[in-house]
């Protein structure tokens, strides 16, 4: 009778432990491993890259904002001032208005009394 020797595995973990955790065994390719360490590193850059850009645009945003700053402030005095000038040339135009009826209330009477002191002489 030849009795089977029970097979002594290499392995530290058990068979349950192995299907249970990641592993990396020989016949992952270093080319594999080396391309995947580069893509990462290369998104790491790119984001860092990405990141530095965004930072340096935003500051040239903020230093644009200070410097229009008053400016704004300027533009916002003068159209906050644009009702009161309106409200003072509508009163002005009532004045003149009046101003020309009463000219015109005067040119007719002075051409009624011209036409008639006119029409005496005439006759």
């Amino acid at each position: 009778m030849v009795r089977k020797r029970k097979r002594i595995s290499s392995s530290t973990d058990d068979e349950e432990g192995n299907d249970k955790h990641w592993h990396v065994s020989r016949r992952v390719p270093v080319a594999f491993i080396a391309s995947g360490l580069i893509y990462c590193l290369a998104q790491i850059g790119t984001f860092g890259w990405y990141a530095s850009q965004l930072n340096i645009r935003v500051g040239n945003l903020e230093t644009a904002q200070v410097q229009l700053n008053p400016q704004l402030e300027k533009t916002q005095i003068q159209f906050s001032n644009q009702g009161e000038r309106l409200t003072r040339l509508e009163e002005k135009m009532g004045t003149i208005q009046f101003g020309v009826t009463d000219l015109k209330a005067d040119l007719k009477g002075m051409s009624q009394t011209l036409s008639s002191l006119l029409g005496k002489s005439i006759k």
